[in-house]
């Protein structure tokens, strides 16, 4: 990638008021009548630290960019691209848990694209 890598844009069912991807629940907007929504979730804040909404799935690929790495995983069928240090340890093929805070992700519309 040139720059930052892009928003991370995936459309989720939603039930039981949170949005589900693989075994990540984010709860969406109160009132959402909606059943999908598509999150938005920045690569930089697929962290490791363990605060927030777990995200699970199987690193795909790892491109080491210096301090930093990007990793591309497969977290419940979707590939998602994080954005992390390079001394985090991830590896293809093998299992990975990064962590999101939920006021970090983004609701859009899934038909129209709008902002929730």
């Amino acid at each position: 990638f040139i720059g930052s890598p892009p928003m991370n844009l995936v459309t989720v069912p939603v039930d039981d008021g949170s949005a589900k991807l693989g075994e990540s629940a984010f709860p969406v907007p109160q009132g959402l009548g909606a059943s999908q929504v598509t999150l938005g979730i920045r690569p930089e804040r697929l962290r490791p630290e363990m605060k927030g909404i777990a995200v699970k799935g199987v690193v795909d690929v790892v491109e080491p960019l210096g301090a930093t790495k990007t990793v591309i995983i497969n977290a419940g069928g979707v590939s998602l691209i994080a954005s992390v240090e390079a001394d985090v340890e991830a590896v293809d093929g093998q299992p990975i848990t990064l962590f999101v805070q939920n006021d970090q992700v983004h609701f859009f519309d899934s038909e129209t694209g709008d902002a929730i």
